[in-house]
């Protein structure tokens, strides 16, 4: 087994939009997925059992047993046998933020489970790959490949989506993060109460006037009332981002709580009352450069 480095990209959703739940207890969604520059960096090194390492500005107050690359790297091994992969040393610098609607637990889990086989050089069928990934995550599958794509079922279910050139992009987070159980678990109450309808979703699925049309040139995300009934800043920062750069799409990413602002260019940050803000500029990134970036060396 050798060493080796896996940068894990994290995502935004330009489009979520929300049907109603399946018989197996998930919604029905249709997802527009983005792969965006900013990533986490995994280190894989050989070892006896699985340990691991956390570090990086994004790494206070996760937990080490109970992290997503851990998950991953057991359900491999299981997959694979010990004398295979009898384990492995993981050093994860985390750069994108959690619980934040950017992916990143699903990033580093599938960064896990591609590092892993590299490292030890063994080769599984493609479709075995994507069915471990449907095992840990819904969006893991997107992860594989990355770039642009249009995700259905649970999210796993892909096709592509034309390439765009990279584009400037500004993230805007507030100190609350919220968990993607507890944002679809108040879109439910909302659409139970009456305070919601799922006609902007039936509308996508089975066009029957102008809805398609209207929401494909924009973003937009049906968790975004229940996002901001657990996070009311977010109407604020949402209007900031949409004064202060008028030609940008802003939108919600994933549940949340992350507003993205794509096409937004300049390096002053608009004044907000919300304070303890975390602001990450960074671009959109091609399934190519995702691929070919994907693997870096270690020493």
């Amino acid at each position: 087994m050798k060493s080796l480095g896996v940068r894990c990209f994290a995502k935004i959703n330009r489009r979520l939009l929300v049907r109603d739940r399946r018989p197996d207890g998930f919604h029905e969604l249709l997802l527009d997925f983005q792969t965006i520059a900013l990533h986490d960096r995994l280190h894989v090194a050989p070892g006896e059992g699985f340990e691991l390492e956390l570090s990086g500005p994004q790494s206070e107050g996760l937990s080490q047993e109970q992290n997503s690359v851990l998950a991953a790297a057991r359900l491999l091994q299981d997959e694979l046998g010990r004398a295979v992969l009898p384990g492995a040393r993981f050093r994860l610098e985390k750069h994108v933020p959690s619980a934040a609607g950017l992916g990143g637990g699903s990033s580093d889990a599938t960064g896990a489970l591609l590092g892993l086989l590299e490292a030890t050089g063994a080769r599984l069928p493609a479709e075995r790959v994507h069915a471990l990934a449907a095992e840990l995550g819904s969006d893991m599958a997107f992860f594989l490949e990355g770039g642009r794509r249009q995700g259905t079922g649970r999210g796993e279910l892909l096709e592509p989506l034309p390439e765009e050139p990279s584009r400037h992009l500004l993230l805007v987070l507030p100190p609350r993060r919220l968990s993607t159980a507890e944002v679809f678990g108040t879109h439910a109450e909302l659409v139970e109460g009456g305070a919601l309808t799922l006609r902007a979703s039936h509308d996508y699925f089975f066009p029957e006037g102008d809805w398609t049309a209207r929401t494909e040139d924009r973003p937009w995300n049906d968790l975004w009332p229940a996002a901001l009934k657990l996070a009311p800043e977010l109407a604020e920062l949402d209007r900031v981002l949409r004064l202060a750069w008028p030609h940008a799409d802003v939108g919600l990413s994933g549940s949340g709580p992350s507003l993205f602002a794509l096409g937004a260019i300049g390096p002053e940050r608009p004044s907000t009352r919300t304070s303890d803000l975390t602001w990450l500029a960074t671009r959109t990134v091609t399934e190519t450069e995702c691929l070919a970036r994907r693997f870096f060396t270690v020493e």
